[in-house]
């Protein structure tokens, strides 16, 4: 795999980065590494919308409901609501995709809640 290093911060500079070819994508995984502050996943607070404000339109957050093993969207950037024209805000995970395609995508947002990882 090509590593290359963009720089940055002294925290994330000395990490081999992978080579990404979306700018937008780079910026936002280098300021979610920033934001961990050495936890994990970051804290929400600590992910600041000025910081990536190009990637935006791009961004989803999802919140995971447990007691009915579901995501609900808390948040959909502009790209995303464009394209699927209705409001997401609020909706689960099983409203939005229903079917299968809703049950893959509670099994790979899963991955994020028992393995922290971006998908």
């Amino acid at each position: 795999m090509s590593m290359k290093d963009t720089g940055t911060s002294s925290r994330t500079a000395s990490c081999a980065w992978p080579q990404v070819e979306n700018s937008r994508m780079l910026m936002f995984l280098r300021h979610w590494a920033e934001a961990r502050r050495g936890a994990i996943v970051p804290a929400r607070s600590a992910i600041d919308p000025a910081a990536i404000a190009p990637c935006l339109s791009n961004v989803f957050i999802y919140r995971y409901l447990a007691e009915t093993c579901d995501f609900a969207l808390s948040l959909a950037g502009e790209e995303i609501k464009s394209f699927w024209r209705v409001p997401l805000e609020g909706r689960s995970m099983r409203e939005i995709l229903g079917g299968e395609e809703g049950e893959l995508a509670i099994a790979r947002g899963l991955t994020v809640v028992d393995t922290p990882a971006l998908i």
